[in-house]
């Protein structure tokens, strides 16, 4: 194997995984210091960690696609900078969760925006403003599917349906679950979207840089092994996923998919079935059979849609 590869994907894999177990041993502090009100009175410290997982993108992804530019003057050097932005809206989600007015307007604004930056490049160069606005539009819509669903995968049925003696955390009127699960969907997620833009869209570079937002969601889920009692509430994930999103845009716009909408649609479907399966269980189900079913509800579509993907690619 090519040791230049090699080194791409440690340093791809390896600083953002890192940066994810921090945020999570972060959190687990805090946590663990939070009174009956400590969703409420530290609410800052949860939107701080969430920010900090699109801040630490911007490094790394910057080492992977080859430059930080000031300047940015095309999609692919906006990418390091659309974790501020992601970062940015994260945080305003998290500290201002109680608000849905907030918490919206952030990620519609933000998605719009990084959306925007992705594609003028072709909307200038002749993509039409009709073809512009269903590209752009499609992404803000289907973006927002995905962050409704894990709204609805950090929401503690268990705890709701008042089977669970022990106190939650409670993030707006919800109380909100332990990370362990939307975490590792979330990592099952990215790592679909960077098989579907190295087999299916043909572009490895975006497939590096999401896997840096899946290392940062794999620091995560290894955090959440170990750290168990921490939990996570509406819009603490919002940062990766957002720049998973994103960069599956820039697939979809400059890759050379067959039917590039066909992965788009089955990358949103893993997401919103395993938000249905997570809403539709009894709550009385142990949480070991719970976490297999989601698992399955997000692994089957990004399972097809990677086999698509390998199925479309030449044959030498």
């Amino acid at each position: 194997m090519d040791p230049a590869f090699v080194k791409q994907m440690a340093l791809a894999t390896i600083p953002p995984g890192l940066a994810g177990l921090f945020v999570m041993l972060a959190w687990s502090w805090r946590e663990g210091r939070a009174d009956g009100a400590g969703w409420r009175g530290h609410r800052a410290w949860w939107a701080a960690g969430s920010a900090l997982l699109g801040l630490v993108f911007v490094p790394i992804s910057a080492l992977v696609v080859g430059r930080l530019s000031l300047t940015p003057a095309s999609a692919s050097q906006w990418i390091p900078w659309f974790g501020v932005l992601a970062g940015g809206a994260a945080f305003v989600s998290v500290r201002w969760s109680g608000s849905r007015l907030a918490v919206w307007a952030a990620r519609s604004v933000v998605l719009a925006l990084i959306g925007w930056l992705s594609i003028q490049g072709q909307a200038r160069g002749g993509l039409g403003v009709v073809q512009t606005a269903e590209t752009l539009g499609g992404f803000v819509v289907l973006s927002l599917v995905v962050l409704a669903a894990f709204d609805e995968l950090t929401v503690d049925r268990v705890a709701n349906h008042a089977l669970d003696p022990a106190p939650s955390r409670t993030n707006g009127e919800v109380a909100s679950r332990a990370a362990l699960v939307p975490s590792l969907v979330g990592m099952i997620l990215l790592g679909g979207i960077a098989q579907v833009l190295v087999l299916g869209f043909f572009t490895l570079v975006l497939a590096q840089v999401t896997g840096v937002a899946a290392a940062l969601m794999g620091g995560l889920f290894v955090g959440s092994l170990w750290k168990r009692r921490v939990r996570v509430g509406r819009g603490m994930l919002d940062a990766p996923i957002v720049l998973g999103l994103v960069l599956l845009l820039q697939g979809y716009v400059f890759g050379e998919a067959e039917r590039p909408w066909l992965f788009l649609g089955l990358i949103g479907a893993s997401a919103v079935l395993a938000a249905i399966a997570a809403r539709v269980m009894p709550p009385q189900w142990r949480d070991g059979k719970r976490a297999v079913i989601e698992m399955a509800a997000v692994l089957v579509p990004v399972a097809i849609a990677v086999g698509l993907a390998l199925a479309q690619r030449p044959q030498d």
